[in-house]
C-alpha cells in the first residue's frame, strides 16, 4: 500500500496553501470555543475517494455538502504498520510507537496516517480548514488546534484536492504556507486521542478578511485513539496481578506473624 502520493502534484497543493496564507496573514483564527467530535456518515469508501494514493483502506466518515461537495476524513495504517480498528462511530484505534513499516520508515512518523479528500464541481465555492493536534489533553477544543487553509478559488481544474499525512510530518510541526501548527510538537509515543475535522466556510471576499473562516457550512470529523498494543496491555494486567498476589502474601505472612 502506498500513502501520501498526491492526486494533485505538490506544486498545485502548495499553490492552494500559498494563496490561503496570503488571506489568513489578514486576519486572525476566528474558530469559536467548539468543541470537535466524530461528524458525517462512517461506513465504505466512497467512488473515486484514494486520498492519493494505491490501496488506502477505509472506512471512512463522509458528508456532502448542500452544493453536492464531498468531504471525507480517514485513518489508517502507514505502509504496512498494524491496521487500525475502529468503533464503528468515527473513531479509529492505532498503537503508539513510531513507523516501523519496512517501505520507507520515519523514525519521527507515527504508525497511522490521517486522509482527507474534497471533491465536487462547486467544491471551489467553498473555503475549507483542516484541524488537527498534537496533544491529547486537549480533549478536543477547535481553538487549541492547528489547522491547514485550503481555498476553493486555488483548487485544480479537477476540484479534486487530497491526501494522506502524518502527524510526524515536518510542514505540520514547523509550519508552511497556509499551515498554522498547534502548539508543541507531536511525539508518536504519546497515547491518547487526537481529533481532526474539516470544515467548510463561506468565502469572504470582501469587507472584513476576519470573517473569512467564520461562517460554517458543514463539517466531517473524527477520532483516532491512540492506545497500548494488546500484548502490552496483557503484560501491564499481569503484573498488577502480580504486584496484588505479592501485597496478599505480606498480608498474610504478617497475620501468622501476629497470631
Amino acid at each position: 500500500m502506498v500513502t501520501g502520493v498526491p492526486t494533485v502534484t505538490e506544486k498545485t497543493l502548495m499553490k492552494t496553501l500559498l494563496t490561503a496564507t496570503t488571506i489568513f496573514a489578514l486576519c486572525a483564527s476566528t474558530a469559536a470555543a467548539q468543541f470537535i467530535t466524530p461528524t458525517g456518515s462512517f461506513g465504505a469508501l466512497p467512488a473515486g475517494v484514494t486520498f492519493g494514493g494505491d490501496g488506502i483502506p477505509g472506512p471512512v466518515m463522509s458528508t456532502t455538502l448542500g452544493n453536492g461537495s464531498l468531504l471525507v476524513l480517514g485513518a489508517s495504517q502507514r505502509f504496512n504498520n498494524a491496521p487500525l480498528t475502529n468503533n464503528g462511530a468515527g473513531t479509529y484505534f492505532a498503537a503508539p510507537g513510531t513507523d516501523i513499516n519496512t517501505v520507507n520508515p520515519q523514525p519521527g512518523f507515527a504508525r497511522w496516517n490521517f486522509n482527507f479528500h474534497i471533491s465536487g464541481q462547486n467544491a471551489g465555492a467553498y473555503d475549507y480548514r483542516l484541524f488537527y493536534d498534537f496533544n491529547p489533553a486537549t480533549a478536543g477544543l477547535q481553538s487549541s488546534f492547528g489547522f491547514v487553509n485550503l481555498l476553493g478559488s486555488s483548487f485544480p481544474a479537477s476540484r479534486v484536492v487530497q491526501n494522506s499525512w502524518n502527524l510526524g510530518m515536518s510542514f505540520l510541526t514547523t509550519g508552511a504556507p497556509g499551515v498554522t501548527p498547534p502548539p508543541g510538537v507531536f511525539n508518536a509515543l504519546t497515547a491518547g486521542t487526537y481529533s481532526f475535522a474539516l470544515v467548510a466556510y463561506t468565502p469572504v471576499t470582501t469587507g472584513d478578511p476576519g470573517k473569512r473562516f467564520s461562517d460554517e457550512i458543514g463539517r466531517v470529523a473524527m477520532n483516532v485513539n491512540v492506545v497500548p498494543e494488546p500484548a502490552s496491555i496483557v503484560l501491564m494486567a499481569t503484573g498488577l496481578i502480580g504486584t496484588g498476589l505479592v501485597v496478599r502474601r505480606r498480608r498474610r505472612t504478617t497475620a501468622a506473624a501476629r497470631v
